[in-house]
Order: structure tokens, then sequence, then C-alpha cells
């Protein structure tokens, strides 16, 4: 479930095992994962210190757009 005003995903996983005599069991696993966006990340890494933040949308630094299947945030500590 995907709850945009509350920026969460609610996940269930669903394993099902079959036994030697054929009979299913289920297992649950079930987790929320809350996300931020690239502004909210930005300001939690300013107020946490950092001196210089830039996003990118590859793990080959490619520009981080609407577009792009990650986030990646590389922040610099001042010395």
């Amino acid at each position: 479930v995907l709850d945009h005003a509350e920026q969460r995903i609610d996940t269930t996983f669903f394993y099902d095992r079959q036994r030697a005599d054929g009979t299913l069991v289920r297992s649950t696993a079930s987790f929320i994962l809350r996300y931020v966006g690239r502004h909210e990340f930005a300001l939690l890494l300013e107020r946490a210190g950092f001196a210089e933040v830039n996003f990118y949308g590859s793990y080959d630094l490619d520009p981080f757009t609407s577009a792009s299947d990650r986030m990646i945030a590389v922040a610099t500590w001042p010395s």
C-alpha cells in the first residue's frame, strides 16, 4: 500500500513452502518503508552539518531526474 501523505509504503511478502507430504505452509513478512524526497533529504543533511550535497540518479553519477531509478546523495563533511 502506498501512502503519499505519510510518504510510506506498507509491504507484505508471502512465502509459500511445500512440505514433503504436499501440504502448503504460508508465512508472511510485513514491513513499513518510509521514503524521503530530494529536498527533504538535502535539508536533513544540511541540518546534520554537511557542507555540500550533490544528488545523482545512477552509480555512474548521472543527473538525478524524475525518471531516475534511484536517488544517490553524496555529502561532504566540512573540514
